[in-house]
């Protein structure tokens, strides 16, 4: 395994970097393996599609691979860089079929069907979504597939009232969408998943704010096992995925395949627990 080498950091020109617990955990983990490694960190933050990576990520000898917390949005500049340096690369949860990357991940598929499982067992039948921007996330594609899939299998309604895409992953998106839901759906669901923690944390503060019981009348359940979801009122049900670890794999594999240890694509999963507190 390589040490001491320069890494490259793509990720997007976005408030959710720092913002959501989801990066900010991640981050934390591919920092501490950099630092185990003594690898210091180039950063390339990109707005949109059309925005090249910076020239020194071209320059021969300076970047070892490139660690992508990026959407498909950025697919050009990263096939672009692909294919005139042949650095390794590797993605978190979001496989790139185009680009011959590593990939360390969940599987989203199992986490929805947990959830989703869980609140049937509970006797929800209305089970609505909030939902996040997806158009450039093959995972997030494929969370709102399995949702719609199990509703389908269980012979459950769905309903386009219950159901609501935020623009961002921000307690105040889930909040301002909950609330939406409530004043304009004719029949209320019995449940409420969310894309992440923070959308969950807005719908649980909407419903208490609209003098409705959760989980009494409408469960709520997470994604990601937010730290902030042990001390909210109800405690949040989650689906965990340990991301500092999976940031910290993201490095070491990086390394492992930039010196020749293995073969990419490398492929790395990890496993995913229902985390089952008062809210569902």
């Amino acid at each position: 395994m390589l040490k001491n080498v320069k890494i490259g950091l793509v990720a997007a020109f976005t408030p959710d970097l720092f913002k959501t617990e989801y990066f900010t955990r991640v981050l934390s983990g591919i920092f501490e393996a950099a630092r185990e490694m003594s690898c210091t960190l180039e950063w390339a933050l990109l707005r949109d599609g059309k925005q090249p990576l910076p020239p020194g990520f071209y320059q021969p000898g300076v970047i070892t691979g490139l660690i992508a917390l990026s959407w498909r949005l950025h697919l050009p500049a990263l096939e672009d860089c692909s294919k005139k340096t042949g650095l390794p690369m590797i993605f978190l949860n979001d496989y790139m079929p185009k680009l011959k990357a590593s990939l360390v991940y969940c599987e989203s598929k199992i986490g929805i069907y947990q959830a989703m499982k869980h609140l049937i067992k509970r006797g929800c039948k209305r089970i609505g979504m909030l939902r996040a921007p997806g158009e450039n996330s093959l995972d997030a594609q494929e969370r709102y597939r399995i949702y719609r899939q199990i509703l389908k299998q269980e012979g459950l309604p769905w309903e386009e009232a219950w159901e609501r895409t935020c623009p961002y992953y921000f307690p105040q998106d889930g909040y301002v969408q909950t609330m939406d839901i409530v004043k304009n759906s004719p029949v209320l669901p019995d449940a409420l998943l969310c894309f992440n923690d923070d959308l969950a944390f807005g719908a649980i503060r909407a419903l208490r704010d609209a003098g409705i019981a959760c989980p009494g009348r409408v469960c709520v359940v997470g994604y990601d096992d937010d730290e902030k979801g042990k001390y909210i009122t109800p405690a949040l049900t989650t689906i965990r995925q340990p991301l500092e670890m999976m940031g910290s794999e993201m490095v070491l594999i990086l390394l492992d395949v930039a010196a020749g240890c293995v073969r990419p694509p490398f492929y790395r999963e990890f496993t995913q627990e229902l985390v089952v507190r008062q809210s569902a």
